[in-house]
Formats: C-alpha cells, sequence, structure tokens
C-alpha cells in the first residue's frame, strides 16, 4: 500500500437545479508526530516539504476546544456569519462514582469570531465523568 488521496467536490444549486460534481486524486504524503519539542516538530516539517505541502497542527487531547471541525457549518445565531464555535470548555461534569465535581467538561463556551455573541452549552453527550477522570477516587 501507499498514500493515495482522493478530494471530492460536489456543489448544489437548488435554485438552478444544477448538481456539479468534481473529484481529484494522487499519490500524497502521510505522516504524523507527536513531540513537545519544536525543534523537531520544524524538522518533521520540512522533511515533509513544508509549506508547500501544508500540515495540521492540533493538541493532543480531542477535547481541547482549539480542536475544530466543521467551522464552514457553524453560522452565529446572532449575525448569521460563519466563525462561531466552541472558544472554552468548564470543567465540572460530576464523577459517576461520588458525583463530585471533576475537571472533566460540563459545559462549553461557543462565541463568534465576527460580533460578541456567546453563550455557554451543556454538555449533552455524557452525565458523568469516569471515575479514572475523579481526582476523590484515585487519590
Amino acid at each position: 500500500m501507499f498514500p493515495w488521496n482522493v478530494e471530492v467536490l460536489v456543489w448544489l444549486d437548488g435554485r438552478l437545479c444544477v448538481e456539479v460534481v468534481g473529484m481529484a486524486q494522487g499519490p500524497t504524503q502521510s505522516g504524523h508526530l507527536q513531540k513537545a519539542d519544536w525543534a523537531v516538530v520544524e524538522r518533521f516539517a520540512l522533511d515533509k516539504d513544508f509549506p508547500n505541502h501544508q500540515l495540521v497542527i492540533r493538541p493532543q487531547d480531542l477535547d481541547d476546544p482549539r480542536l475544530i471541525k466543521g467551522i464552514a457549518g457553524q453560522a452565529c445565531p446572532a449575525c448569521s456569519k460563519p466563525g462561531y464555535w466552541t472558544t472554552k470548555h468548564i470543567g465540572g461534569l460530576p464523577c459517576g462514582v461520588c458525583k463530585q465535581p471533576t475537571r472533566t467538561y460540563m459545559s462549553q463556551e461557543w462565541a463568534c469570531v465576527s460580533c460578541t455573541h456567546r453563550h455557554v452549552e451543556r454538555r449533552t453527550d455524557r452525565s458523568f465523568a469516569e471515575r479514572q477522570h475523579c481526582e476523590r477516587c484515585n487519590r
């Protein structure tokens, strides 16, 4: 197996009842690196032909609010401009065993880059943190 890239673009125009589909494919590079040493990261980037070949840099923790997906689909409810996303996670989700607050996020703050609108939204995917994330249960 060798790295292969496939990109598909679909454009739908409901007014004109037109669907345009485009596809491009070809060999690609792949690689990943988990390092805190910036010099090692720079060397890796140069080895991957950066900036001619673009890279994605993200935090290690998937709960980190700097990991942003679906930006284009997030329109601000106040001004309708794109760029409305999670900017902060607020801890306090109770432990599933002892029910004490943990550092696991319970709510997230959403903010707009175009206007001052923001709101806090409670987490809906879980009600309790796992015991392994509880400081009290892991003393």
